[in-house]
């Protein structure tokens, strides 16, 4: 009797003992690492990638020899997704935005015309809005200026400017 009962105590310990070792070994592994990634991107906002952009002083009917940036939008979700484009200024820009141009696609933008929403020290301009398949990728060419009727633009002057996506309104 008494080996018996030593036999389940021996049983319960190397049983508790087996699920001590193995739910860190779970939480590391690769199939843990999966769920995480899965569940950090369930219904994420479309991605958006962008290099540098050509940047001066323009009259309007001189936008066309700036080079235009590719902006490309992708939407790492697995079904379609519709998110609005956003054009952020920061707080830090020294330039008034009614000199600030922007023209996404075929759309041209004047900042002082477009509505936005004030949030974090920055000004979310509501461009349009973007709908893609799933695992869609997607470019639109971007271009931004100043106009040239600003006056006294100086070396010092500051733009700090960013695209974003939500996929509700701000």
């Amino acid at each position: 009797m008494v080996r018996e009962s030593l036999k389940y105590i021996v049983g319960i310990l190397l049983s508790i003992f087996i699920i001590v070792i193995s739910v860190p070994m779970w939480e590391n592994s690769f199939g843990a690492k999966n769920i995480a990634i899965v569940n950090e991107y369930k219904d994420a906002d479309i991605i958006i990638n962008y290099g540098d952009f050509d940047l001066g002083v323009f009259n309007k009917n001189d936008i066309n020899s700036i080079t235009p940036t590719k902006i490309n939008f992708k939407n790492i979700n697995g079904y379609k997704k519709s998110d609005y484009i956003y054009f952020t200024l920061s707080d830090d820009t020294t330039i008034d935005t009614k000199y600030i141009n922007i023209r996404l696609g075929q759309k041209t933008y004047s900042l002082v015309n477009t509505p936005y929403e004030y949030q974090n020290n920055k000004k979310y301009y509501l461009l349009e809005s973007i709908n893609l398949d799933a695992y869609e990728s997607k470019d639109i060419d971007a271009i931004i200026w100043i106009d040239d009727s600003i006056k006294n633009v100086k070396d010092d002057d500051i733009l700090v400017i960013d695209f974003l996506t939500k996929s509700m309104r701000i």
